[in-house]
């Protein structure tokens, strides 16, 4: 898959602006789109696809999945057959795959395949077109409006971005008439600019001009940024600490936490509520399983480490969070609060209940603003 946070900002460009990656399937054909937010859960065990579109076309309803990729590698053939399979039977609808790669590979041409073979002889194929975004680039630096959605990714598709790239990207989004894309276009840009950039090289070149009112405070989340000591930090003691904290309890608290933490927690909530009831097993197997995990990433992951497993979190009681639903938690600065909505998480009966909760602790945080300001 993409890295994660190129992956997720895909999957919001494609749940509100699916329609450029349409067109470069079916540039001349004529359709309605009626959802980009279908139950992804499938009866077999596998990641859940990328993106499910449902399209309404002259001759009935069918669906697109969409798979994106930083590289080809063997496996997403056959992940893309499981897909296609399950979905057709979960629907009982024509089902048409499509691998999205970002950077250049060989290994693959316009379409994929895969194959099952017997004695040495194929007996059945399932094969799939590819589009490689990076031939795009030519079209996206021209700045045409039908590519302009697909303009972030310039940072990923160039091997070696440098700072004029990242200001010919800015001067892209700028074209944009419409202050409201514009701003979403921003707003993608950043994350996938901070794997590249220092938070100041970005900060200076997209505050040359008023494009958005993105809150740089969070920004320190994201790639190098990480090793940025902030202000609060050094109050608070993590001059040293912050780097070797976030860096390393990621990578320990986030696999040790959650991986041991969750999935034991759950497996033997699991297994013991398939005895004994299965709502108390998996409420106590998943409170166990998440505290622990919580208990862990707070000692050794900080902020970022909360937040990735609040994430995690939801994701497994509820499915794939929407990208408006990961932004209010990446924008949420304090180990406190994230501890109380992850505990608060824990006892919800809906995503929709958890949003509330990210809703009131958001304008709790905007008055506290607002009235340090006045002050």
């Amino acid at each position: 898959m993409a890295p994660p946070i190129v992956d997720r900002l895909l999957k919001d460009m494609t749940e509100y602006h699916p329609e450029p990656f349409l067109w470069l399937l079916f540039p001349k054909a004529k359709f309605k789109i009626l959802s980009t937010r279908l139950d992804q859960e499938l009866a077999v065990k596998t990641r859940l696809p990328d993106r499910i579109i449902l399209l309404k076309t002259a001759t009935g309803k069918c669906l697109v999945h969409f798979e994106f990729q930083l590289r080809y590698n063997r496996k997403i053939a056959e992940r893309l057959f499981i897909y296609a399979g399950a979905l057709t039977a979960k629907y009982q609808m024509p089902v048409a795959s499509v691998l999205f790669l970002i950077k250049p590979s060989k290994a693959i041409a316009v379409n994929g395949v895969y194959r099952a073979e017997l004695f040495g002889e194929t007996i059945n194929e399932f094969r799939f077109p590819v589009i490689h975004v990076w031939k795009l680039k030519d079209a996206i630096l021209s700045g045409h409006e039908d590519y302009r959605i697909f303009t972030p990714l310039l940072l990923e598709i160039e091997p070696k971005p440098d700072a004029a790239l990242l200001r010919k990207v800015r001067d892209l989004i700028n074209l944009e008439s419409d202050p409201r894309t514009r701003a979403e276009l921003v707003d993608l840009t950043l994350p996938i600019a901070s794997r590249h950039f220092g938070l100041g090289v970005i900060r200076d070149i997209f505050k040359e001009v008023n494009m958005t009112n993105f809150p740089w405070e969070i920004m320190p989340q994201f790639g190098e940024a990480l090793r940025t000591k902030s202000k609060e930090a050094k109050k608070q003691g993590w001059e040293e600490g912050l780097e070797q904290g976030i860096e390393k309890g990621m990578e320990k608290g986030m696999e040790k936490g959650m991986e041991k933490g969750m999935e034991k927690g759950m497996e033997k909530g699991m297994e013991k509520g398939m005895e004994k009831g299965m709502e108390k097993g998996m409420e106590k197997g998943i409170e166990k399983g998440i505290e622990k995990g919580i208990e862990k990433g707070m000692e050794k992951g900080g902020i970022l480490g909360m937040q990735e497993m609040l994430i995690e979190m939801l994701n497994i009681r509820f499915g794939k969070l929407p990208g408006r639903t990961i932004r209010a938690i990446h924008s949420i600065q304090g180990v406190r609060p994230l501890k109380a909505i992850a505990r608060k998480s824990l006892q919800a009966e809906s995503l929709t209940e958890v949003q509330k909760l990210l809703s009131v602790h958001r304008a709790k945080a905007n008055g506290k603003h607002h009235s340090a300001s006045a002050r």
